[in-house]
């Protein structure tokens, strides 16, 4: 990849956040209260730009800027969808968007290690949000969603009485379970 002068790249990026932020205002009618998020957005998405030019090249950079970019991509979408408590499972994208970073500088510096790398925290990130997402909008959000609400607390209950009354522990050597007498 060709090597831009920063300030090249920053005047890029700030141009491309603002004609996105108005393109957003035009068509869904946002307003200041819904676009705060951008100022998440645009230093998280200048810093992974800057992460890319010659005299910035650092993959700590670039997976910083996507997670700060992305934090405020999450906190825009919960914004406009009024839907804050999705953060209890919306955090576990951090990974994927730290490998996105790693990604995208791992391209360009033709590593295919460090973009294999890359693909699997993109990979475990956006597998623990799925996985999170699923248990905690049937479980805990609309706990009604499943067996009227039964089934978490009956699994937790069985858990811990499997726990409590199952097998005793197993002791590893015969010195443990005392002398041996003859009779």
């Amino acid at each position: 990849m060709k090597h831009l002068d920063t300030g090249r790249v920053v005047l890029a990026v700030t141009l491309i956040a603002a004609g996105v932020i108005i393109l957003v205002v035009r068509r869904f009618g946002g307003t200041a209260e819904t676009l705060w998020p951008f100022f998440i957005i645009i230093p998280g998405v200048a810093l992974a730009a800057l992460a890319m030019t010659g005299s910035w090249q650092s993959k700590t950079a670039a997976a910083t800027g996507t997670v700060i970019a992305g934090i405020g991509v999450i906190l825009w979408v919960q914004e406009l969808t009024d839907y804050y408590q999705s953060w209890a499972y919306a955090w576990a994208l951090l990974p994927a968007f730290a490998g996105f970073g790693l990604f995208i500088s791992g391209y360009r510096d033709n590593d295919e290690a460090t973009r294999a790398r890359a693909r699997g925290l993109m990979q475990w990130g956006a597998a623990g949000f799925v996985v999170l997402a699923i248990a905690f909008e049937t479980l805990i959000f609309h706990e009604r969603v499943i067996f009227g609400g039964w089934l978490l607390p009956v699994v937790l209950i069985v858990a811990g009485a499997l726990l409590l009354f199952g097998a005793p522990p197993r002791s590893g050597t015969e010195a443990d379970k005392g002398p041996k007498t003859d009779a």
